[in-house]
């Protein structure tokens, strides 16, 4: 059988210029197998005529001296016509016309990326480590025979029955000689780890079971202990510290989303260490997308650590569409404000912990406050500073501040010192104890600045 011209061209996108990181073959080959035991998983329970011979998993399989890897579900499985519709064709509308709308850009980089947002090119990506692949598959739909699909990539694929095939799909990658290093067991484990960590069904490589950590953030709430936020926390963020706090977010609109979400109790940045990558990584469908995802929160929220899952997001390889894509742009809106509500909830359930995180990632609530243009007004709300009328160490937010005001006081009032006494000790401060006016002492480089691009705060003037 001849692939169609437009897979054919895919091919040799695929092979030669689509991916910067060969290593996704795994993650879209075990994300195929996840999404066909998951098949098989909804049949069986609405139909009683579906076979299924062995429990649900996914087995990778590497033979060094015969330089293949294997890897094998026991899931839905295909008839001839499903192989023909999904390894012959590109089974997507439109996407012929993405493929020649490529081929008159001449083939650049942009153009590829282009076609990979519109389709997953999945199953394809093998052909990137494989110069030969061979799939045997039956259907657990009754009285299914079993087939042998062969192709080299280059043009055809070979089709027929074969004998003796378990339900589910076995795909056979001939390595090349220059994809050699995914044929060391560590190394093909690592990469599952990496991206296929949390898929619902067992992953084993040469027998030995690889992802063995629960998708917290798709439990209920009441569900998780504070033992596995803990670990999860470790896991997920490289630390041994304890969360500060946690968040468990779920919504089904306007975007589905599933996330958990962490507030590290240390900040790297003020132990010396150099400027924090972005927590949070970006999943869909528990298979990872893409690891500290930029663009997924505004930069000030870059200390915090978790996992944001979204089944609307298009499993597409190009990181550089995704990350300016609109779904990202809706995710990050949506995540922003939640997370500035979940951190004045906390300010309210406990001020004195609050005032602890403060001390630790204030710097960053700051930083939101110049930079977050969208979010300025309620990320002010979570501002905290010391005040003439109250104990030293005791912080007050501006709300605070504007509720004890005065009838006849018109504007906030603060004075940017380098400590406490200075502040009282200074002449300019005489006036303010005078008429008993509550001043805000500011202590830190950055919160004149501050002050200066928020310039009011609930209609109030800020006045130095």
């Amino acid at each position: 059988h001849e692939f169609k011209a437009e897979t054919k061209k895919l091919l040799h996108i695929v092979a030669h210029s689509l991916y910067s990181q060969r290593e996704v073959f795994v993650r879209e080959l075990i994300s195929n197998a996840s999404d066909a035991l998951e098949k098989l998983r909804q049949l069986q329970a609405t139909s009683a005529d579906v076979s299924s011979e062995k429990p649900l998993g996914i087995d990778i399989s590497i033979d060094a001296d015969s330089k293949t890897i294997t890897f094998q579900d026991t899931g839905i499985g295909m008839n001839a016509e499903e192989l023909k519709e999904n390894l012959g064709t590109i089974a997507r509308s439109g996407s012929k016309a993405y493929i020649e709308k490529m081929q008159s850009s001449d083939e650049t980089k942009d153009a590829a990326n282009t076609i990979v947002g519109q389709f997953g090119v999945g199953f394809y990506s093998a052909f990137m480590v494989g110069d030969k692949i061979t799939v045997y598959t039956r259907s657990a739909k009754p009285d299914s025979e079993g087939y042998c699909w062969d192709s080299d990539g280059l043009g055809s694929y070979t089709l027929s029955k074969a004998d003796n095939v378990p339900v589910g799909t076995k795909i056979t990658i001939s390595v090349k000689d220059d994809a050699k290093e995914f044929l060391d067991k560590d190394k093909l484990s690592e990469i599952i780890k990496k991206y296929s960590n949390f898929v619902g069904f067992p992953i084993s490589v040469n027998g030995e079971k690889v992802n063995t950590v629960e998708a917290l953030w798709t439990k209920s709430k009441n569900s998780i202990t504070e033992e596995e936020h803990k670990n999860f926390y470790r896991f997920i963020s490289h630390s041994w510290d304890d969360p500060m706090y946690n968040l468990v977010y779920q919504a089904d609109g306007p975007l589905s989303i599933r996330s958990i979400l962490y507030a590290p109790s240390k900040n790297p940045e003020e132990m010396g260490f150099e400027r924090t990558k972005p927590g949070v990584n970006l999943y869909s469908r528990k298979v990872l997308i893409m690891p500290n995802a930029e663009k997924l929160l505004p930069e000030w929220l870059r200390f915090i650590k978790g996992v944001v899952d979204s089944e609307d997001l298009p499993l597409n390889l190009s990181r550089e569409l995704l990350q300016n894509g609109p779904i990202i742009m809706r995710l990050k809106s949506i995540m922003a404000s939640r997370i500035i509500k979940w951190l004045q909830d906390e300010a309210n359930k406990d001020p004195v912990k609050y005032g602890k995180f403060f001390k630790e990632f204030g710097v960053y609530v700051k930083e939101g406050v110049c930079q977050d243009t969208d979010n300025q007004k309620s990320i002010a709300k979570l501002l905290r500073f010391e005040v003439s009328n109250k104990e030293s160490k005791e912080l007050v937010s501006l709300d605070e501040y504007v509720e004890a005001m005065p009838e006849k006081q018109e504007h906030i009032y603060f004075f940017c010192t380098p400590n406490r006494k200075v502040g009282i000790d200074s002449p300019y401060y005489e006036p303010f104890k005078k008429h008993n006016i509550n001043v805000m002492f500011l202590h830190h480089p950055l919160d004149e600045f501050v002050m200066g691009r928020l310039s009011e705060f609930n209609g109030k003037r800020l006045i130095s």
